[in-house]
């Protein structure tokens, strides 16, 4: 997955626009909700193998 397809990957996941989707300027409660996003993630592929 390239910087361009994580970046729109986690918008469809957070409901966030474009400029709202930059690491850099989340809080730490969107921090941990992407945390949450990309461990579910993770579990969801890990079950599927």
């Amino acid at each position: 997955m390239s910087k361009r397809q994580a970046y729109k990957w986690m918008q469809a996941k957070l409901g966030l626009n474009e400029k709202q989707a930059h690491i850099a300027k989340f809080s730490e409660y969107m921090c941990d909700q992407l945390i949450a996003v990309c461990t579910q993630t993770q579990d969801n592929i890990r079950s599927a193998a």
